[in-house]
């Protein structure tokens, strides 16, 4: 069997490119997997509190790039949304890991609202940025 499998086709290949250029083509790509799909059947992006601050360090377009250069996956917008369902879960365990960080008196307040303001910046504009920047990968 082949490494890619085209769900609408008997187009079958073991290289990614090919496989993305005659999706492309057959305009087969565009919502061939739901968010759901794509995380049981592609390598589930393993995200952590690490990969949290990773934006929270870089912003979101540099960050989720970062993050995105990880996993192996044909439909980067879609794997943008799974990884940013993740990475507000892992806000939560950051949260537990920084007692108090929504109080304004703590310390770890600025950090927190940093992460939030950057977490929140995946406008369609930003998740384009990142799309674009993986393409010339």
């Amino acid at each position: 069997m082949s490494k890619y499998d085209c769900k609408k086709c008997d187009f079958k290949t073991d290289n990614k490119k090919d496989y993305r250029r005659h999706c492309e083509s057959q305009k087969h790509l565009k919502n061939q997997e739901s968010i759901q799909e794509l995380v049981q059947e592609s390598e589930d992006p393993h995200i952590t509190v690490k990969d949290l601050e990773i934006i929270g360090e870089l912003g979101f377009v540099k960050g989720m790039t970062k993050i995105i250069n990880k996993v192996d996956c044909l439909d980067i917008e879609k794997l943008i949304h799974c990884i940013q369902f993740k990475l507000y879960k892992c806000l939560q365990e950051w949260k537990t890991l920084h007692p108090n960080c929504d109080n304004s008196l703590s310390p770890h307040n600025d950090d927190f609202n940093d992460l939030i303001n950057k977490l929140m910046d995946g406008s369609p504009k930003n998740i384009q940025k990142v799309c674009d920047i993986y393409s010339k990968k």
